[in-house]
């Protein structure tokens, strides 16, 4: 088994290992993510590995416990972000399932500016945690503490019987 250094130099291990190491790190509260956060895939060899960054994801935007953006990506150009409606973006993969590239250039049909999610403090693997509950879509991101300024993230999707593992970085300007 891979430890948690070796896990985040790699940005890959089992799930049955990214299970282990979320169950030993501390919970994270709502108060610690309050921010911007960059993330990407943990490799589990989740169907879903690699595809957020693949489509210019940035990551999440959290306002205050009542005010937060699940998906912030990147505009076609890279430098500037936006808010993706989940709830849109879902469809779009749907209605088009070979669209490969930067969701930037599908940004008129998915953009948002209303937040689409909230954070609780919620039971997860028998503990309490900071949770992203998302507003329209059966879906939980439950996030634990590596530090300061990194977290694990699970996805938690109500009929995946799959897990998947992101690590979310401050980057708060």
């Amino acid at each position: 088994m891979e430890t948690l250094n070796q896990v985040l130099q790699t940005g890959k291990t089992t799930t049955e290992n990214a299970f282990r190491i979320f169950d030993e790190l501390e919970p994270a509260t709502i108060e610690l993510l309050i921010g911007h956060w960059k993330g990407y895939s943990l490799n589990t060899d989740h169907p879903q590995d690699g595809s957020l960054e693949a489509a210019g994801w940035y990551g999440k935007i959290f306002e205050d416990a009542q005010n937060v953006s699940p998906l912030v990506f990147y505009t076609s150009y890279g430098t500037d972000t936006f808010f993706a409606d989940p709830v849109k973006l879902a469809k779009l993969a749907a209605d088009y399932p070979s669209v490969q590239g930067k969701v930037g250039d599908f940004r008129e049909e998915i953009e948002t500016t209303e937040y689409k999610a909230h954070l609780r403090m919620t039971q997860y693997r028998d503990k309490i945690s900071a949770t992203m509950i998302y507003d329209n879509l059966p879906i939980n991101d439950i996030f634990k503490k590596i530090d300061e300024d990194t977290l694990l993230g699970v996805m938690d999707a109500k009929g995946d019987p799959n897990s998947f593992f992101f690590i979310l970085v401050r980057d708060d300007i």
